[in-house]
């Protein structure tokens, strides 16, 4: 019965512990869009040599939350058609 209860709880399944895991989550996804916007901007302004491959590897379907750094993208004409190649893979 201990046993079962541990994995209840570890697993997500009582309330408090999915409230943990949907906030954990969400500071996780603020925090790493956060940074790929600062990508794009510095990409943008700069247009330092190397950026374009750190966002490309940011698209990748790899990445930790890469559907949320895809639809930034392809949103905007001018990086949709920049990064369309990253995008298709």
């Amino acid at each position: 019965m201990n046993k079962r209860l541990t994995a209840f709880h570890i697993s997500g399944n009582t309330s408090i512990r999915k409230t943990e895991q949907k906030n954990l989550s969400h500071v996780h996804l603020k925090k790493e869009i956060h940074y790929f916007q600062r990508y794009i901007d510095t990409f943008r302004t700069e247009r330092k040599p190397g950026f374009a491959d750190e966002i490309r590897e940011e698209l990748s379907r790899s990445s930790m939350f890469a559907a949320f750094k895809r639809k930034i993208v392809s949103d905007d004409p001018e990086l949709s058609v920049i990064f369309a190649d990253a995008l298709n893979k």
